[in-house]
């Protein structure tokens, strides 16, 4: 039940029927997340689902009472209302990355080859974009070489907007054609939550500081 697009007595006649994605996201993300996800299910009876995950705690006695652990400014902060183009061409991929992009509150646009991606951020306003996270496998055109026709691209942004490869393809010589090819930066897959957080609020945070916001 796990595996994406299965459903149990799908009718692709249905106009209501799902995607069968979501317990597959469900899946990824509690493995993204270090946990697991387990269930029983009995027809005519009922389905329980126990997810369990390991946090780090602190020690009561270590806390002073009344006061509460300081957060730091990056765990506080949220991305809310930064754009972010999503080159990305498998349907589950898609979804996944989407939702960690919504939870912090970013506005996605995805292109599903490197071609349309490079059409989108053409047809865009200027520096509507603040970055674009870029496979490198896609059919059409690949993401070396969407990045490449991006920097060539004859509009003010294509030489600033930020362009991260987000890959499965992470041996140091997938980085460096990344880089060669214009890339900011590389964020292996599967994708690590807090790393991708931690690039997208430092270049946002470039953003609102050139804006002067």
């Amino acid at each position: 039940m796990f595996e994406p697009f299965a459903q149990e007595g799908r009718d692709d006649t249905s106009e209501h029927r799902g995607s069968g994605l979501g317990l597959a996201i469900v899946k990824k993300l509690t493995d993204l997340m270090g946990g697991t996800i387990s269930v029983e299910s009995k027809p005519g009876q009922g389905t329980t689902f126990v997810v369990k995950f390991t946090f780090d705690t602190v020690p009561v006695s270590s806390v002073p009472a009344g006061s509460e652990p300081d957060r730091t400014e990056d765990e506080d902060s949220d991305l809310t209302g930064m754009h972010v183009l999503l080159c990305e061409d498998h349907p589950l991929n898609q979804e996944i990355a989407r939702a960690l992009l919504n939870e912090k509150g970013v506005i996605v646009r995805i292109a599903e080859d490197g071609q349309k991606g490079v059409d989108d951020f053409s047809r865009s306003e200027i520096n509507y974009y603040d970055c674009i996270l870029m496979d490198l496998r896609m059919p059409v055109l690949d993401g070396i070489g969407a990045a490449e026709a991006i920097r060539a691209a004859e509009r003010p942004d294509a030489g600033t907007i930020p362009i991260y490869a987000m890959t499965a393809d992470a041996f140091t010589d997938d980085v460096k054609k990344c880089l060669d090819a214009g890339m900011n930066g590389h964020i292996a897959k599967p994708i690590d939550p807090a790393k991708l957080y931690a690039v997208l609020r430092n270049e946002f945070r470039k953003t609102k500081a050139g804006s002067g916001n």
